[in-house]
């Protein structure tokens, strides 16, 4: 017999341990089984009853299940509605907060990250075996970009062999330890004036960028990041103007906002044209809300190729070395 189609629709109180009104329940219950106790802070799954024949979803700990993915013969991943439905801790906690404590909004933003995500995991997969001996040659950051852009790539059917320039990084300092910000967060370094829309569309570089930092950002993390956007042109690059890379910098913002909730610490754009300061703030105010624009700096100044680093400006959120590093790999990117 065909089973069933799998529907999974779980109520808030569920997905984030919260209470609602207790509702007469005429279901008959057997009397040797005791009820399943779900404290908050356990992760969870959802999973078909198949002991009953049943497709309803039910909860169990995350810890007592085993995590498994099968990838298809196509080798992509079956759909967030066929495969194993887990969230972290930290993930309810983040989407929770952002949704000010609105737990069917924060439910549904989860889950659409949750679907996304999985959506392209096979891929992934079979393009981390592909570029292993990247992370050898280039470093673990440039294998995680290569791995990321490609899977976007072959999503969006780009037909292009040409690789997706490397506009977002992380870097290492001499210590060994990733470069932060004055406050302790990790930076995130984008270069956007390497856009080529002659590769592929600004969708694919969102989804790109998307696949990046969900392979950097650990789930069971509620860590925050600093992002630095440098808007200026370089040597051999695409250089878009800098009106033309605003569409960019509100994709970037509406990404940190529905896929990674609560993970901006501060984004910090620069140097920006005075006549295109007012442009921007009215972006900002368009796409975040009022407690995430306060964590916008734009920095003033020219963006040419040959345009200085807004150094002391930047000093206030970065210490010289990071600056001088990032700057340092703004410089080797250049083309002859």
């Amino acid at each position: 017999m065909k089973a069933p189609k799998i529907v999974r629709k779980l109520s808030p109180r569920r997905i984030f341990g919260t209470k609602s009104k207790q509702q007469k329940d005429t279901t008959p219950q057997k009397a040797e089984e005791a009820p399943v106790v779900i404290k908050p802070d356990t992760p969870i799954v959802i999973k078909p009853n198949l002991a009953e024949r049943s497709w309803r979803g039910f909860l169990q700990p995350l810890e007592n299940v085993a995590c498994s993915r099968t990838v298809g013969d196509s080798g992509s991943l079956a759909s967030i509605d066929e495969s194993m439905e887990e969230q972290t801790s930290s993930e309810r906690k983040r989407f929770l907060a952002a949704n000010n404590g609105n737990e069917s909004k924060a439910m549904e933003q989860l889950q659409g990250y949750l679907q996304a995500r999985n959506e392209h995991q096979g891929t992934q997969c079979q393009l981390e075996r592909l570029y292993e001996n990247l992370i050898t040659e280039h470093g673990q950051d440039y294998y995680d970009w290569m791995v990321a852009s490609e899977a976007a790539k072959q999503a969006h059917n780009v037909a292009q062999d040409t690789p997706l320039p490397r506009i977002v990084r992380v870097h290492t300092m001499d210590n060994g330890k990733e470069a932060c910000d004055l406050d302790g967060h990790r930076v995130l370094h984008f270069l956007p004036a390497q856009l080529d829309k002659s590769i592929c569309s600004l969708k694919t570089y969102t989804l790109a960028i998307f696949l990046y930092l969900d392979r950097k950002l650990g789930r069971d993390s509620e860590e925050q990041v600093t992002i630095l956007m440098d808007l200026r042109a370089g040597a051999g690059w695409a250089n878009p103007k800098v009106f033309n890379i605003m569409p960019f910098i509100e994709d970037t913002c509406q990404l940190m906002l529905s896929k990674f909730p609560e993970r901006m610490h501060r984004a910090i754009i620069y140097p920006l044209p005075y006549a295109l300061t007012c442009v921007l703030r009215g972006i900002v105010r368009n796409v975040l809300d009022t407690t995430t624009s306060k964590k916008l700096a734009i920095l003033s100044g020219a963006a040419w190729v040959d345009s200085p680093l807004p150094k002391q400006q930047l000093l206030k959120y970065v210490d010289e070395t990071v600056a001088t590093i990032c700057e340092d790999a703004r410089l080797n990117d250049f083309k002859n």
